[in-house]
């Protein structure tokens, strides 16, 4: 794995010459008018038959996983609905569509990859596999556990603080009370982050 750890966002047209097995490609999702929403992962594990391949989660009901952060966490419906996502073997162009991708191999500064073999594997266990959850199983979660066997998403560990730092509010309704929790409980995420990475 001999590229940028991290290439500029681009097409999913430009990105499949530099794509090697194993590789994390980061996708910018949007809203159908257009405004940004969470970014969305997934391995690429090749070509399939011409076809440039992914693992990645799928929810079959509408394509794909499209919802702010702040809606996905106080959502009563959103993880309902998102349970039914399972982690498939689909082909990247469907995957990306016209959003903009990148390769995001950032955390190996800081992870051992595994082999691309390995890699490649894991993601084909895994298919199947179902129980999305926004806050502890998404497709961030899941690109990192199959290319360096540990569960970090730091969209989820910002989707955490913001659940932390309002339930604070709520209860002491003290704004400052609930920063400081808010930042705190940050801190200790990084923290816990780099823990696992070792």
């Amino acid at each position: 794995m001999n590229h940028s750890l991290l290439t500029p966002w681009t097409s999913v047209s430009n990105l499949v010459g530099s794509l090697q097995v194993g590789d994390l490609i980061e996708i910018r999702k949007y809203a159908n008018d257009g405004t940004p929403i969470n970014n969305h992962w997934a391995v690429y594990t090749g070509l399939s038959n011409g076809h440039h391949t992914v693992g990645v989660f799928f929810n079959q009901n509408n394509g794909n996983n499209n919802q702010n952060l702040l809606k996905a966490i106080f959502s009563p419906d959103s993880n309902r609905d998102r349970t039914k996502a399972s982690i498939c073997y689909c082909y990247l162009f469907h995957v990306c569509g016209n959003d903009q991708c990148r390769i995001n191999n950032s955390m190996d500064r800081h992870c051992k990859p595994l082999p691309s073999g390995v890699i490649y594997k894991r993601v084909i266990k895994r298919v199947g596999d179902c129980g999305y959850n926004t806050l502890f199983k998404n497709s961030e979660h899941f690109a990192k556990y199959a290319r360096y066997n540990v569960y970090i998403s730091e969209h989820a560990n910002i989707g955490k603080i913001i659940e932390i730092g309002m339930n604070t509010l709520l209860v002491s309704k003290n704004l400052l009370k609930a920063s400081t929790t808010g930042a705190l409980g940050y801190v200790s995420l990084k923290v816990y982050d780099k823990v696992k990475k070792r």
